[in-house]
């Protein structure tokens, strides 16, 4: 595992990613909201993943080993990151990475991420997997 610093607007965060793969296709794992890279464990692991694509598995600000916002008194509010955030930090570290076309795929809310960015900021992806996504969001999500 790596820790990176990434750029979401005037946010920065210190996120915690691993890597897995030499493959030719970076392959972007998103977890579950309250969850971490342990839920990729087993794709991170799979041989026949490993030759096809280089596997990031991320863990989100605040989750796992990253970090909230740089600067921000996180304990003062109540955690609610909405859509626009999320996506913030995705093509942050896709930027931060440099990676070209990859593949994103989440669960749960990361699964709403995929159809998200699939919809409003495609560009730096090749394709996306919504796993568990849905195609209404809760209000907290809608902006």
């Amino acid at each position: 595992g790596r820790y990176i610093h990434v750029r979401n607007g005037e946010s920065e965060a210190r996120l915690y990613y691993e890597t897995a793969g030499h493959g030719a296709v970076p392959l972007l794992l998103y977890p579950t909201a309250g969850a971490d890279t342990r839920q990729w464990r087993h794709l991170l692991a799979y041989p026949a993943l490993r030759e096809r694509f280089t596997m990031i598995a991320l863990d989100p600000p605040g989750h796992g080993k990253s970090l909230m916002p740089l600067g921000e008194p996180w304990w003062e509010q109540v955690y609610s990151a909405n859509r626009d955030e999320l996506m913030g930090w995705v093509t942050g570290l896709v930027a931060a990475l440099g990676l070209d076309r990859s593949v994103f795929m989440g669960c749960s809310v990361g699964g709403q991420l995929a159809l998200s960015l699939a919809a409003f900021r495609p560009e730096p992806f090749r394709a996306f997997v919504s796993l568990n996504g849905w195609l209404r969001s809760p209000p907290s999500m809608q902006n």
